[in-house]
């Protein structure tokens, strides 16, 4: 992605609208007090780490499905 292979104004729109909306939601859990018991953000940093990685690995096999 960063060389621009795959880069189309369509998967970035999508891409973004999707970061906006997750970081609003974790804002609101936040406020809620969802980050308050020391297990629940190591267990929410550690399925992050996952996600990304499947997601990477889902980019490589193929962008469209990585953005569906």
């Amino acid at each position: 992605e960063s060389f621009g292979w795959w880069r189309r104004a369509d998967y970035l729109k999508v891409h973004f609208a999707e970061s906006w909306n997750e970081m609003h939601h974790l804002l609101i859990m936040e406020e809620l007090g969802g980050n308050a018991w020391w297990f629940d953000r190591f267990l929410a940093q550690h399925i992050a780490v996952a996600y990304y990685f499947v997601t990477v690995f889902m980019y490589v096999i193929s962008p469209r499905m990585a953005y569906h």
